[in-house]
């Protein structure tokens, strides 16, 4: 997820990433995983004066929930 971030430009003070597992261990197979990632984008067109481009953003959130495989291996899993 951090490349693909990293590829549309999206620098580390403008993302957060997050994995849940539930508190489970997270390589567990059949373990749910929640990725959720959240975003500000900045607004297009918007004017830098008064710095309106620093201001005029939206918040944007996406998540997902995926199993981890039952064939997963635990191995390094700690």
């Amino acid at each position: 997820m951090e490349l693909v971030l990293d590829d549309f430009g999206r620098s580390d003070d403008e993302r957060t990433v997050v994995v849940d597992c539930g508190g489970a261990r997270c390589g567990m197979p059949g373990t749910r995983l929640r990725v959720t990632v959240e975003l500000e984008v900045r607004l297009p067109f918007a004017p830098p004066v008064l710095g309106l481009d620093r201001v005029l953003v939206v918040p944007v959130e996406a998540s997902a929930l995926q199993p981890v495989s039952r064939w997963a291996s635990m191995e390094g899993e700690r």
